[in-house]
């Protein structure tokens, strides 16, 4: 009897002392509508909203062949738990679909998804001279790094998730990830890594590596907030048609871009309109051309991690924006296509298979 009351009772005080594990058990892994559990930034809508044009009913995809099976794409679409399944070609919606009771106007988490979209912010933020230059030493910005090896990794070095950070991202409540999502305050966590490797060593995917990003960037903005800045430099200018948001650790905390931009599928499109459209907005230079040119020049195999950005095949010049339960922006520039997928399911096909799945849709 004392041994079942002590098992019981030394993990109510674990959680009683720990509001980030207590977080963690609680809710028991993310879920896509987990914007509503956390303090949030809002993302007004454009008051000049952009519109694709619509021609749905035009573009008939053929059946998808997966896994020795062929289904017709809406049958593999609802059986992967999929929510929102958009195609675009030449700025024109030619197929919207929706599942489990979500529509166009539904807002859900990006996930992953997110680092890409907020990266986006420090090319804006170099042209701007708020950060000096991609090599700049991450210490310039943090310096609380300094001592343990942090002075030799540059902002291009976490870009790239080849900062040799020693973090995994994996789902226990004991590994960093989880700790990361659910904190109250990611600050702390942030200035305790440690280095396992030199940095540019390999690349090893890491969300710490983004939102060390985002801490950097919160630095070099002083007053204005991740948020706000989104706002200014992305949100209005692309015409967003919905409110959005960034969840945060806390009220009145840091933006949580490693996970938690929160959208409608319509409005993410447009993010792989801007990629697609090397950073031009119907003649507004929202980001330079380099900052592309820069990523996409690496592309030397398959699935290449460039500047928070996935590289699905060298030569193709396709990009991938990649979330969590399937969370994707695709872009193909040869067929002048985006395609838009976002689940509700943490077991879905690894991107590998989605990015085949998107050539079928595409007819490739």
């Amino acid at each position: 009897m004392l041994a079942a009351v002590f098992l019981v009772s030394v993990p109510a005080v674990w959680l009683a002392v720990d509001p980030t594990l207590a977080r963690i058990f609680w809710h028991a892994g993310p879920d896509y509508d987990d914007f509503r559990i956390f303090a949030n930034r809002t993302l007004a809508p454009s008051p000049t909203p952009f519109h694709f044009a619509e021609r749905l009913g035009s573009f008939r995809p053929g059946p998808i062949h997966f896994r020795g099976r062929i289904l017709s794409l809406e049958h593999f679409l609802a059986e992967q738990n999929t929510l929102a399944f958009l195609v675009i070609q030449d700025d024109t919606l030619v197929y919207e679909h929706y599942f489990q009771g979500a529509r166009r106007s539904s807002k859900i988490l990006a996930f992953s998804a997110s680092k890409s979209f907020s990266s986006l912010l420090v090319g804006i933020a170099l042209e701007e001279k708020r950060i000096r230059a991609i090599d700049q030493p991450i210490t310039d910005l943090i310096p609380e790094l300094g001592g343990r090896g942090f002075s030799k990794v540059s902002l291009e070095n976490v870009l790239d998730s080849t900062s040799g950070i020693d973090w995994h991202d994996t789902g226990f409540p004991t590994d960093p990830q989880p700790h990361l999502y659910y904190s109250p305050d990611v600050v702390p966590i942030l200035l305790g890594l440690r280095l396992a490797e030199a940095p540019g060593t390999r690349f090893a995917y890491k969300s710490a590596d983004n939102q060390l990003l985002a801490l950097a960037l919160h630095r070099a903005l002083g007053k204005t907030t991740i948020a706000d800045y989104f706002q200014q430099k992305l949100w209005t200018p692309m015409g967003m048609e919905f409110e959005g948001s960034f969840s945060l650790d806390r009220e009145g905390g840091l933006e949580k871009t490693f996970c938690c931009l929160a959208a409608r599928p319509i409005d993410l499109a447009k993010f792989g309109r801007l990629v697609m459209r090397g950073g031009d907005w119907d003649g507004a230079r929202l980001i330079s051309s380099k900052w592309f040119e820069r990523a996409a020049s690496q592309a030397d195999k398959p699935f290449v991690y460039r500047h928070q950005w996935w590289l699905p095949s060298p030569g193709r010049r396709d990009v991938l924006a990649s979330g969590l339960m399937g969370q994707f922006v695709y872009v193909d520039p040869p067929t002048r296509s985006i395609i838009v997928r976002l689940g509700s399911s943490r077991f879905t096909p690894e991107a590998e298979e989605w990015v085949g799945i998107f050539r079928q849709v595409l007819g490739q």
